[in-house]
């Protein structure tokens, strides 16, 4: 088995923390994109039955995606510190 140098370790975790970022920034625009809609298609006077759904719909997401972000961060935090470590 290769061993890596610190430099390719830490090369290795910021193309990952990049692409993970990427990944989340979409989940979080869907989910701000969903709100937007909810507030523009309250103006067309649908159910607020329907507002709420898709308002929480969005505010649930946002708060999954914003969870895993923070699990993913403490993760990769600490595969970062066990490759400096090798």
């Amino acid at each position: 088995m290769m061993t890596m140098d610190h430099k390719q370790v830490t090369r290795n975790q910021v193309v990952r923390l990049l692409y993970s970022i990427v990944f989340f920034l979409i989940l979080t625009t869907t989910a701000v994109s969903m709100d937007l809609f909810s507030q523009w298609i309250k103006t067309f006077g649908v159910a607020e039955f329907t507002y709420d759904l898709i308002a929480w719909s969005a505010h649930a997401m946002l708060a999954l995606d914003m969870l895993l972000f923070f699990i993913y961060l403490l993760f990769a935090g600490w595969e970062f510190v066990k490759g400096l470590r090798k």
